[in-house]
Formats: C-alpha cells, sequence, structure tokens
C-alpha cells in the first residue's frame, strides 16, 4: 500500500495542493495580523501624542506608558 501512495501521481498532486492552501492561509493570517498591530500602534502612538500635551517635560510619561 506505502509503494501505491509513493507513486500515485493523483495523491501526490493532492497532498501538494492541500499543502500550498495550508501555506496560503498561514500568510493571509500574518498579514491580518499584521495589518491589526499596525493599527493598534498607530492609534496608540495618536492617543500617546495627544495624551503628552496635559503633561509637563520632566514628568516621565512616555517611561510611565
Amino acid at each position: 500500500m506505502s509503494q501505491f501512495i509513493k507513486t500515485d501521481p493523483a495523491y501526490r498532486n493532492w497532498v501538494t495542493e492541500i499543502a500550498q492552501r495550508f501555506k496560503n492561509c498561514q500568510i493571509k493570517a500574518a498579514m491580518k495580523v499584521n495589518h491589526d498591530m499596525l493599527r493598534f500602534y498607530w492609534q496608540l502612538g495618536k492617543e500617546m501624542s495627544a495624551m503628552k500635551n496635559n503633561y509637563q517635560w520632566g514628568s516621565d510619561f512616555y517611561q510611565q506608558v
């Protein structure tokens, strides 16, 4: 049976296709996570920039954050 699986081109093609689909899903997931993290950090920077105006120089605002 294992000899049949190794030489059957249809099976090899199917396994190759599954591997490619899996890799594509991993890439899409990584892109989504990166997009969401970038948006989070952008918003955080925007909020920190707005809040720093409420603090005086030397108040260690960034260190506290």
